[in-house]
């Protein structure tokens, strides 16, 4: 009598509401191009940053930063792209009628295609430094708040082919475009020796929805309420600071793992199953994380020779505990970027910059069932800073401008002399129709299943690859 029962398996109707309260939450800007003009610029800022940017490369540094305020804007844009191979005839899902076990690729509500561009963004960023009125102590914060952009979940699988069927960047893709709240103070309890501490805060949702359907064959009519609410998720920062000598310098920094996280739950009332003893309401779970930043640790060196100030680092990603937009594991491998700058006094008020930097790609080879995507990244930038003095204050506006080659990466599936059907758990590329399909009115074996039969859109392979950029101006007023 009912035609609801699988109506149990009903979307997540409310899914689109829930990505909607993430418009502003995705990774940092800071975490793929720096922090201020000078790290932006310098690329190695661990143990020689200034301003507030110190609460994102070392809060421990924060005690050298001269109290002020600053605001900044940036802008990037690209040409990278992702570049699918060709599908091989023989490997699509047959249209079986009621017997296909899931929609039959014909039916795709959109095609296979390529991916290109990530689109250009806009962030600003403001900070503000006080010594609370001792020489030995500095508070700070720092804020960067995205002008527009989305937010979005994917699969990393088959699954995603019903939905954009598209592959997406993993790393790069959406990580400029999140509010993100850097708050710190440090202490200099020894001459030469600092310590700090500071928080990263980010925006939560939860979103409960509340759903009636009173006709289970009419899914386009359904009543809803939808309850939200909105909190902070945090992350904590340390650092430490050691001038060795009046020229040398070295930090230590460590940022922990953060995440922005949608939860929430549907109830669902399907009208015809309130008679069931179980099963009635049914609830849905809601977990998605758009993006997040991974827990970062740096060591630093900083020289000044002459008129240059040379710095180095080395930055370890804990990459490993990294989860996909559905919260799933994502299977990469930590990664070492070493990165270095200079900073050279052309005059007394006029400092020209310039660094470089490689960030390995924290994602192996993806030959089975998943398609994260990622390349390794040679980034390098210039930039500058000019002084003025205006009503007998500093008033310094810096500059910059960063470039990233994203070398091209050539990624093909396993060839496999047998194909396991998907199921959780499984990690080669996999069968969505099982060959030994049975027709349940006849009993006898479904014909023209055998071998593969996939829609994933990473299938056969795909190539990546292009290139990053991105300028920004700042200014910094000094109390």
């Amino acid at each position: 009598m009912h035609s609801g029962p699988d109506m149990r398996t009903l979307p997540l109707l409310i899914a689109t509401l829930v990505v909607l309260v993430a418009a502003s939450a995705q990774a940092s800007p800071f975490d793929l191009y720096g922090a201020g003009a000078r790290g932006s610029a310098m690329a190695a800022q661990t143990a020689d940053t200034a301003g507030a940017a110190a609460l994102y490369y070392n809060v421990g540094a924060l005690t050298q930063a001269v109290p002020g305020v600053s605001f900044g804007v940036a802008v990037g844009f690209d040409q990278a792209a992702i570049l699918l191979h060709d599908r091989p005839d023989g490997y699509d899902i047959p249209n079986l009628g009621s017997q296909t076990p899931t929609i039959p690729t014909e039916l795709e509500l959109r095609e296979r295609s390529d991916t290109e561009g990530l689109g250009t963004f806009y962030t600003i960023t403001i900070g503000a430094v006080t010594n609370l009125g001792t020489e030995r102590f500095r508070a700070g914060l720092l804020l960067a708040m995205p002008v527009g952009g989305d937010a979005s979940t994917w699969f990393v699988d088959e699954r995603e082919r019903l939905f954009s069927n598209q592959l997406h960047w993993s790393v790069i893709g959406e990580r400029t475009r999140r509010m993100d709240i850097e708050l710190g103070l440090a202490w200099e309890p020894l001459d030469r020796v600092s310590f700090g501490a500071g928080l990263t805060l980010l925006p939560s949702a939860r979103v409960d929805n509340d759903v009636y359907v009173p006709n289970p064959t009419d899914q386009e009519n359904v009543d809803i309420n939808l309850t939200q609410s909105t909190g902070l998720d945090w992350g904590f920062t340390l650092g430490a600071l050691w001038e060795v000598t009046e020229s040398i310098r070295i930090g230590l920094a460590y940022r922990h793992d953060v995440g922005f996280e949608i939860a929430g739950e549907n109830e669902l009332q399907i009208r015809g199953l309130e008679d069931e003893d179980e099963g009635y309401p049914t609830y849905q779970d809601l977990a998605f994380v758009p993006n997040g930043s991974p827990a970062i640790a740096s060591l630093g060196a900083a020289a000044d020779v002459g008129r240059a100030t040379v710095t180095g680092d080395l930055v370890w990603t804990r990459w490993s505990r990294w989860i996909d937009t559905h919260g799933e594991p994502a299977g990469f491998e930590d990664t070492v970027s070493p990165r270095i700058g200079l900073e050279y006094a052309s005059s007394e008020n006029t400092d020209l910059r310039i660094g470089f930097g490689y960030d390995p790609s924290p994602v192996p080879d993806q030959d089975g069932r998943t398609n994260h995507v990622d390349n390794d990244r040679f980034r390098t930038s210039l930039g500058a800073r000019h002084g003025f003095v205006v009503a007998e204050r500093t008033l310094e506006v810096s500059w910059f401008v960063q470039f990233h080659l994203l070398p091209e990466r050539e990624t093909d599936k396993d060839e496999l002399l047998a194909w396991p059907n998907c199921a959780p758990g499984v990690e080669t590329l996999c069968d969505e129709v099982d060959d030994n399909l049975v027709d349940p009115r006849t009993g006898s074996p479904v014909a023209g299943v055998e071998g593969l039969q996939t829609g994933n859109p990473g299938f056969p392979g795909w190539v990546s690859g292009g290139w990053l950029a991105a300028a920004g101006v700042e200014a910094r007023w000094s109390f």
